[in-house]
């Protein structure tokens, strides 16, 4: 095979890489534009497909574990994640036998229950602890 189609190859694989999450497929494409190179010297198509297995199984055996453990160790918690544990303000009474009760959190409302099912009146902080679709459930913040 000649060197072009390697690059076809992987240029395509790259592309598909767009539409997964694994970077599996950007390995393998990543081996195949390194065999193109290789094709320059080797013409025989059987051993450019056992160099192209052999890159393509070093390459995903080398790099795969570390980038997981790199997009891994860098998560910000975003959206509902990063409300957890905040400590926001009661802007109506919280009460889980009326159901009324919201709280404040970056110029947004949400509603509100408690956890331990106590009336929390308004002014007083909160920390989310859970959320479930739009209502955040909160417990007191303590004094120290």
């Amino acid at each position: 095979m000649s060197w072009y189609a390697w690059v076809i190859v992987g240029v395509i694989l790259l592309i598909l890489e767009i539409f997964t999450a694994g970077f599996f497929i950007a390995l393998i494409g990543i081996a195949a534009l390194l065999v193109a190179v290789v094709s320059l010297f080797i013409h025989s198509l059987w051993l450019q497909l056992l160099i192209f297995t052999i890159f393509s199984v070093a390459i995903v055996w080398l790099f795969l574990p570390r980038i997981r453990r790199s997009l891994e160790s860098h998560s910000v918690p975003t959206n509902q994640d990063a409300m957890i544990n905040k400590v926001v303000r009661v802007t109506e009474e919280i009460n889980n036998t009326t159901g009324k009760g919201y709280v404040k959190y970056y110029g947004d409302y949400f509603p509100a229950t408690s956890l331990h099912g106590t009336i929390i009146p308004a002014g007083k902080e909160v920390i989310i602890r859970k959320i479930e679709g739009i209502r955040v459930f909160v417990e007191e913040v303590e004094k120290q």
